[in-house]
């Protein structure tokens, strides 16, 4: 999962750099796998604490950086300036 979000980061940036505007639907399925990360230590059920709370931390974290990404991307396209 981890590798996927930075691909799809990296891919973001690819755009960005290229003066391209953000790809929503990337950083949306980036969200998406953030949020599935922070869920599966408690579905699957991981053994050991810290392993746990280090993967739910790390997903949230992916899910709250790619969501505002993605919503500010929407912002952009649709020309309605994003909240801060």
């Amino acid at each position: 999962m981890g590798a996927a979000v930075f691909l799809l980061a990296g891919y973001n940036y690819y755009r960005l750099v290229s003066a391209l505007p953000t790809c929503v639907g990337v950083m949306s399925l980036a969200a998406l796998l953030g949020l599935w990360t922070a869920a599966v230590p408690f579905a699957f059920g991981i053994g050991s604490q810290t392993l746990l709370w280090s993967t739910v931390v790390a997903g949230v974290l992916a899910l709250i950086f790619a969501g505002y990404v993605a919503y500010a991307g929407r912002s952009v396209r649709t020309g309605t300036p994003a909240r801060t």
